[in-house]
């Protein structure tokens, strides 16, 4: 395992169709050492038995803990994570406090929002 400069997981969310995807493309790229992380990825690669995530508890629970546990292996490895997915505040609470121990920048992108946190 690579120890290096403290690292930053960049998380990006809004509606469908608002860029989210692209603008995480053109940060991830911008980046020395990064990992993509697509939550739409991530969540189909559930397939036989898969829930809607947003009717399902159980199916947004393994998604989050899938997407936590690939950000912790890249930040251990010394890249920065760039998370394109719909996350809600909730979402970003859990993750952030299980992150803490690492001692890494969360910083988040809300399209269609006024608010944005860097």
């Amino acid at each position: 395992m690579i120890k290096e400069q403290a690292r930053t997981v960049y998380l990006l969310s809004g509606p469908a169709g608002v860029g989210k995807s692209t603008t995480s493309m053109e940060l991830v790229n911008s980046l020395t050492h990064s990992a993509y992380l697509s939550g739409d990825d991530i969540s189909h690669m559930h397939r036989n038995g898969r829930e809607k995530p947003w009717e399902s508890e159980r199916e947004h629970d393994l998604i989050w803990h899938n997407i936590l546990h690939l950000t912790r292996n890249f930040l251990q490895y010394g890249s920065d994570v760039v998370i394109d997915y719909i996350i809600f505040p909730k979402d970003v609470e859990w993750l952030s406090n299980q992150l803490r121990d690492l001692g890494v920048t969360i910083k988040t992108l809300f399209f269609g929002q006024i608010k944005i946190r860097w």
